[in-house]
Formats: structure tokens, sequence, C-alpha cells
């Protein structure tokens, strides 16, 4: 591998309220999974928790308040290319919007139904949508 492939360490919030869950468009001009459907979230930093860096992510991305996740996350996707920790979020402070417009076209809310629809940046997450919004109310 060269050193600009190393494994990432991304973090990710799969934000659910009222039966959806919260998605964003990739922009085209991302280098990595472009013009998919994604989680919101990114790049541990060096030195950086995990937890803190899903709090940072969601901020800059979004312009919203979570607290910081306790413990492991809920799932976990690990590639060659990547180690993904993925938190389940249901509170926030704001209401989300696309602070991150070079990252992303489009937000929005989708249903269980509607995100089958979607091209998803991995295969993995209608499994993890599906537990998310059976889990809560």
């Amino acid at each position: 591998m060269e050193s600009d492939e190393r494994r990432h360490e991304i973090v990710t919030a799969i934000l659910v309220k009222d039966q959806k869950v919260f998605l964003a468009l990739r922009t085209k001009e991302r280098r990595w999974f472009p013009g998919v459907w994604d989680f919101p979230g990114g790049h541990v930093g060096p030195g950086e928790a995990a937890n803190a860096a899903l709090v940072r992510e969601i901020r800059e991305e979004l312009a919203i308040g979570i607290i910081e996740p306790p413990g492991v996350p809920d799932y976990r996707v690990t590639t060659s290319q990547f180690d993904m920790q993925l938190w389940i979020v249901d509170a926030w402070d704001g209401t989300p919007t696309n602070a991150a417009p070079t990252e992303h076209e489009t937000i929005g809310w989708f249903t269980g139904f509607q995100v089958r629809g979607l091209e998803l940046a991995h295969e993995s997450y209608l499994g993890f949508i599906g537990e998310a919004l059976r889990g809560t109310s």
C-alpha cells in the first residue's frame, strides 16, 4: 500500500427520527464513493478519539450538536481501505442542514422503503437502516 492508501478510520451517524433515516448524497466530485447516498460523518483526525470525531464531523457537516456516544459503535464495517464505525443517533440539538455543500449535493430523510430505491455507499447499509428503524419508536 502506498502511504496515501492507508486504511482510513471513519465515523458515521445513523440519525433516526419518526421512523426515517437521514442520508446525504455525496457530490460527484468526491474521490471516494462519489454520487451515492451515505451517512453523515468523516475521518478521525490524528490523536482524536472516534467518539469525539463523530461529534465534530456531525457539527461540521450538519450544523447540529450531538452528545458524544459512549462505548463501542453500534456497527462496524472494515475493508482493506477503511475501518468505519457507525453509531445510531436519535437525539440532537438543532435542525440538520447541509453545512458541507462541497461534500453533499443534497440531504434528506427517508423511510426504510424509500431507502431501497437509493444507491447506497455500502451494501451493508440496508441491514443497518432496517435494524436502526426497528429499534426506534
